[in-house]
């Protein structure tokens, strides 16, 4: 079995938030970053899955700046075998969609036989990226585990 988790790395929600300059997003500079809470359900998750059927292989993915590495390596410790991070400095700029299709458009090529994710970010709070590429690849994704 061939298992992906997508994760996202968040602010901790402890942090002081200040609207950056340009007014469109928040001043990350003096922001502490942690794996998003849900993403690490989803991992658990997909660890515990992992060792139940015996001989699956667990990637772990996360999109964004350099800093991501930070909660990939995480995920690695709680059990995912191999970790892969998309780089985008900007992707608190794209959509649900957006970021769907490029975890999409990754996934494709590797035949994953089920995703999981968290049920949202506590950042957004969408909840729509897991469900988005659940139909964008026709294969099980589990959106909510707790």
């Amino acid at each position: 079995m061939n298992i992906l988790v997508c994760i996202k790395q968040v602010p901790d929600m402890e942090s002081r938030f200040k609207v950056a300059a340009n007014g469109t997003w928040i001043e990350e500079s003096d922001l502490a970053w942690r794996m998003n809470e849900y993403d690490e359900y989803a991992v658990e998750q997909a660890v515990q899955l992992k060792e139940q059927v015996g001989g699956a292989d667990l990637t772990v993915l996360s999109i964004g700046p350099a800093r991501v590495k930070e909660a990939i390596k995480k995920a690695l410790a709680m059990g995912c075998d191999r970790g892969v991070q998309v780089v985008d400095d900007a992707t608190h700029e794209k959509d649900p969609f957006q970021i769907a299709s490029v975890i999409a458009a990754f996934a494709r090529e590797k035949n994953f036989d089920v995703i999981f994710t968290g049920m949202q970010s506590q950042d957004r709070g969408s909840g729509q990226v897991g469900v988005l590429l659940g139909e964008m690849l026709g294969i099980p994704v589990l959106t909510t585990a707790v």
